[in-house]
């Protein structure tokens, strides 16, 4: 799902449109002048390839069981909401040229704009993963820190009183260990 997800979004057509060029697409979290970026031989990257993408979700039982163009998963329509803070005009443009792109190989994405205060808050959609999809703001400093946010223990939930930053919910044992 979150490969298909991945190769469904014009991530280079937004940092066109959005950006004026000025921007550099990502291929991983750390940024390429990071003293711990990888080559760029040994990332693993997701073009846009909505084919590809489609391929994907029909592989995971996602599929336009009906020919409307929307995909089911169990008989179901299936959709996605899509969270993000309020009062960011290029926020919600990024968030609805998401839904566009996904809404071109079938899947529905509802857009639910928060306060930022909300969004952000210990008791919010993040901290309490009760979010399907989230798109906020994330700073890179000169060290890109990855144990904070990617560690297994990071992830925030009711074992560890809902602290933590791995809001992804990524949990990479052997990664943990190195």
């Amino acid at each position: 799902m979150r490969r298909a997800i991945a190769h469904a979004i014009n991530r280079e057509a937004m940092v066109s449109a959005f950006l004026g060029g000025y921007g550099k697409l990502l291929e991983s979290w750390i940024v390429p002048e990071q003293w711990a970026a990888a080559p760029p031989d040994q990332l693993t990257r997701y073009p846009y390839l909505p084919d590809e993408a489609r391929r994907l979700l029909d592989e995971a039982g996602i599929i336009d069981s009906d020919g409307d163009g929307l995909r089911e998963l169990n008989g179901q329509p299936f959709s996605l909401s899509l969270g993000t803070t309020q009062g960011s005009p290029l926020r919600l443009a990024v968030a609805q040229q998401i839904s566009s792109d996904l809404a071109a190989i079938g899947i529905t994405i509802t857009i639910v704009d928060l306060p930022t205060a909300d969004l952000y808050h210990p008791e919010g959609p993040r901290f309490r993963r009760t979010f399907e999809l989230a798109l906020f703001a994330w700073i890179a400093g000169p060290d890109p820190r990855g144990w904070e946010r990617w560690r297994c223990a990071a992830v925030p939930s009711e074992n560890n009183r809902w602290t933590g930053n791995n809001f992804s919910g990524w949990g990479f044992f052997e990664a943990d260990r190195a």
